[in-house]
């Protein structure tokens, strides 16, 4: 599995882009503690990106928006890691 988070695009715009793609993945906290949240400012990174955010679409998104988890394991091929590398460095920002 791979977590991660944007500074400036939204995890729930992240997983949107990937759907289309047929990339399965994920995004919120995952049962994340409360204080995980804090450690990682989970609350405060989904409050500036809703600040800087100009599109509806964005700023309706669920609150836990949290951060992008990947499935990848040993039986993923390279061909299919680089097809989602490809298109998660073609997300605009």
């Amino acid at each position: 599995m791979v977590g991660v988070i944007h500074q400036d695009i939204l995890s729930s715009t992240i997983v949107g882009v990937c759907t289309q793609y047929g990339i399965a993945c994920r995004h919120g906290t995952f049962l994340c503690s409360d204080m995980l949240k804090q450690e990682f400012s989970l609350d405060s990174k989904r409050q500036q990106q809703q600040e800087r955010s100009s599109t509806s679409e964005n700023i309706c998104a669920e609150t836990e928006d949290g951060l992008v988890r990947i499935s990848l394991a040993h039986y993923n091929t390279v061909h299919e890691i680089e097809y989602t590398m490809e298109k998660l460095e073609s997300i605009p920002n």
